[in-house]
């Protein structure tokens, strides 16, 4: 992941950004960040699951699995 793609997914977490400085408004926003960085990857790594040639059903049913886990609750 690049720097500017980490910048936007701080500022769709509600992260500001004062004099250069990213700061963090509250831990909601923390929580929220991780988040969508961990969703971020999941979705990379299903993605690529996607693209092996593999048997078809074998990938599909991975990229689900990893996608899924976006749907825990732990």
């Amino acid at each position: 992941m690049k720097q500017d793609e980490i910048f936007e997914i701080a500022k769709q977490a509600g992260f500001m950004q004062h004099l250069g400085v990213i700061c963090i408004p509250n831990f909601q926003s923390l929580e929220r960040f991780v988040g969508l960085i961990a969703a971020d990857e999941r979705e990379a790594c299903a993605d690529v699951c996607e693209s092996v040639p593999w048997s078809d059903w074998f990938r599909t049913d991975i990229a689900k699995a990893i996608r899924a886990r976006g749907d825990r609750h732990d």
